[in-house]
């Protein structure tokens, strides 16, 4: 098209769009509101990029058709500006964090209005001005008010080289971002926000919201709500107690051994002197490990003995107490009961150990058919399968029936006196007459079933031991005629197997046969559990919990897997945390009307020997008075992460002029919740987690409406097709 000049005509349309304010949203309108929410950038120096355009553009179109119906849009846009990429940048270049942010959000500001996308500029605002970050601080004060904002002494990431602190995020592949030094980990007093303590709300609330069913789901996993039990292991010849969490306490007859985080504090009291040494080099070697490397669950198990035994309270049994990677001190109690027959983890722990593996819980199975028939005797049994192998070919051993519809593996019963090799041994060559038989490996499990045994008239509850043998040679002797005159050997091949009987015992077995030996981490009855063999594992959880509770060892309790939100880092370029250490009065919270605690300049960005965050360096704005009683004091050093700014900037973009408050609550009350929201999906256990978490805090404070902040939340990509389903309908 040739007479179609876009450098001239879209000028025209954007500066006249400018000029009128087409795109700016009203305050309290009698139309319709719809609340358009885009997840605001990150102004890099490279300016937009094509998943910026995708987002902004299907948004920008839906904004547009709204107003076209008549509603009230509020589509905005800002800057999510601190962090660690701009002071990379400068450290790298010189140029002032500043001064590289302001001329990033004017590269992306001119980009966005040169495609015409319909922002309200009206409300834009960059979260390092200190007119916004003022009420940043201010609501990190109302969390620290509340208890929701402590310090403790944790493990970090550290790089010795650079000599700071590492998020997670700003570890790769086990190595510093920015120097590639290998990380180790360090002990180091951070701020924590205690998000756990609304656990059960974000995850209970996710029901009244219309988010995609997959990001329901990352949140839910990442929350990680378990019920179960903490049970205290007392320490052999020690004051020391172990407590450990555990959402299986039907399963502790089967705990035999008890394993500790490196960083445990009981790991110096309790190992004895004769493996100090080998603990100690156990634990230097740890921290050179990022979380996500020591929690793989495909890496070679490594651990030390720590010398010490614990008490297993439910039998008195000593167990080993050992240190291993896998546990972290961060998570739960930082101690764990290993029951290797029932956990995969913990098998291949002991598998490489050489530690005790006990099965106590079996599955239990009735036959689908042959089920129990009512009115018939039961009987009690302790049998075995006996999968045989051809000595040269893939086939295996069965047996057809003459008089009953199956065919069966070799089966019989063990009998008093006798093991189930022993047994199995016996059967094989009564049955089949084969007599050279090489015992390979049993399934190490039992497996309780229930059926009707049609050739004796009765019913029968069985233990069934499942085991697989090679024959040396085909060498037989001959059957007996009473065994002839029920069943004769066939061998078939491995996938004719499946029509094999016994039915329900039979995909534990072809399991086994196909992925060799595991745990059995189901549910079932237990055994060797004392009294309780017999109990379902369902109902011996709270059976052994009360019991645990009588007897003072142990209690009913929650755990997640989210865990509370460190909050500080020992960066420059972010948010000051705006408290005053006071040697008299500890902790002090800085006055509002003192707010907002501004970022003083610096020279330097580089760390501090001492992994302090370069504000540590600057003694004038340190040094103040104490707001309480005006004695010398230290301002706090670390800074905020630039998740803190990005929890409640859909808040201010309904006020974002506001001097008194970081909103008014009747314009909040009028624009919330967000109507539709769009984000990346690696944002949903971050940025979408913090944020709602920030919100419920406000919401309790009665500052804000008590919804959930979102109504619909997007990830990239999905949202034009709901609404061109939307459209149709409509026509």
């Amino acid at each position: 098209m040739d007479w179609y000049d876009h450098r001239d005509i879209e000028k025209k349309w954007q500066a006249r769009w400018e000029r009128e304010q087409a795109f700016r949203a009203d305050d309290f309108s009698v139309k319709e509101k719809a609340y358009i929410l885009v997840e605001f950038p990150y102004p890099s120096g490279d300016g937009l990029h094509v998943g910026h355009i995708r987002s902004y553009t299907a948004f920008d179109v839906i904004a547009r058709k709204k107003r076209m119906e008549g509603k009230n849009v509020l589509y905005p846009m800002g800057w999510d500006a601190f962090g660690l990429p701009t002071e990379n940048y400068a450290i790298r270049t010189g140029i002032h964090p500043r001064t590289a942010t302001d001329k990033n959000i004017n590269t992306f500001r001119r980009q966005m209005k040169a495609l015409g996308l319909s922002f309200d500029w009206s409300r834009e605002f960059d979260t390092t001005d200190p007119t916004y970050y003022r009420w940043t601080q201010w609501i990190f004060l109302q969390l620290l008010k509340r208890g929701l904002a402590y310090q403790a002494t944790i493990p970090i990431n550290w790089c010795p080289k650079d000599k700071i602190g590492l998020a997670n995020e700003e570890v790769i592949a086990g190595r510093c971002e920015r120097c590639e030094t290998v990380v180790i980990r360090k002990m180091q007093k951070q701020w924590l926000l205690k998000i756990t303590a609304y656990a059960d709300r974000l995850l209970e609330d996710l029901k009244t919201v219309e988010y995609l069913d997959k990001i329901k789901t990352q949140q839910v996993n990442w929350i990680g709500r378990s019920e179960g039990a903490e049970v205290v292991f007392p320490v052999e010849q020690s004051a020391a107690t172990i407590a450990v969490f555990t959402t299986r306490p039907d399963t502790l007859f089967g705990a035999t051994y008890l394993v500790l985080a490196p960083e445990h504090p009981l790991v110096s009291t309790i190992t004895t002197a004769e493996q100090e040494h080998a603990v100690r080099d156990y634990q230097n070697s740890v921290q050179k490990k990022s979380d996500l490397e020591r929690t793989d669950l495909s890496k070679e198990k490594t651990g030390v003995f720590t010398g010490a035994n614990a008490i297993n309270p439910v039998n008195g049994e000593k167990i080993p107490v050992w240190i291993a990677d896998y546990v972290l001190a961060t998570y739960g109690t930082g101690a764990i009961m290993a029951v290797p027959a029932h956990d995969e983890r913990d098998w291949e722990f002991a598998k490489a150990f050489h530690l005790t593996i006990r099965q106590v819980i079996a599955p239990h199975v009735v036959d689908t058919v042959n089920p129990p028939r009512p009115g018939k005797k039961n009987t009690e049994r302790v049998m075995l399968h006996a999968i045989v192998k051809h000595p040269t070919k893939e086939e295996f051993l069965s047996l057809r029936w003459k008089e009953q519809p199956w065919r069966t593996f070799i089966t019989g019963g063990v009998e008093n006196g006798e093991d189930a090799v022993e047994a199995s041994v016996r059967e094989i060559r009564e049955e089949t007459g084969f007599q050279n038989i090489r015992f390979e490996k049993k399934l190490p499990f039992i497996i309780n079933a229930e059926f009707y045994a049609a050739h004796k008239d009765v019913n029968r509850s069985v233990q069934a031991n499942i085991l697989l043998f090679q024959l040396k040679d085909l060498v037989r002797h001959e059957v007996s005629a009473e065994e002839t005159s029920r069943h004769e050997a066939e061998w078939i091949p491995m996938s004719e197997m499946k029509t094999l009987s016994p039915v329900s015992e039979l995909p534990y077995i072809l399991d086994w046969l196909a992925h060799g030996d595991h745990a059995y981490v189901g549910e079932g009855r237990l055994i060797n559990s004392g009294d309780l063999s017999g109990t379902e594992s369902t109902d011996a959880i709270a059976v052994i919990t009360r019991q645990l509770e009588g007897r003072g060892q142990g209690k009913a309790a929650v755990q997640y897997k989210l865990r509370d939100w460190i909050f500080s880092r020992q960066h420059y370029w972010g948010e000051p945390i705006p408290v005053i250490h006071c040697p008299d009065h500890g902790v002090v919270p800085v006055p509002d009307d003192q707010l907002p605690v501004e970022l003083p300049h610096v020279e330097k960005y580089e760390p501090t020997d001492t992994g302090e965050s370069p504000l540590a360096t600057m003694t004038d704005w340190v040094n103040t008075p104490c707001p309480t009683c005006g004695k010398p004091a230290k301002r706090e050093t670390d800074t905020m992460p630039n998740w803190a700014g990005s929890s409640w900037y859909f808040l201010r973009y309904c006020d974002p002029e506001n001097d008194s408050v970081f909103a008014d609550k009747k314009k909040l009350e009028y624009w919330l919740p967000v109507d539709l929201y769009n984000g990346g999906m690696e944002h949903t256990v971050l940025h979408l987690l913090y944020s709602r978490f920030w919100y419920k805090v406000l919401s309790d404070l009665k500052l804000v409406p008590g919804v959930e902040p979102y109504r619909h939340r997007h990830s990239h990509g999905l949202v034009l097709a709901e609404e061109g389903r939307k459209m149709s309908k409509s026509r």
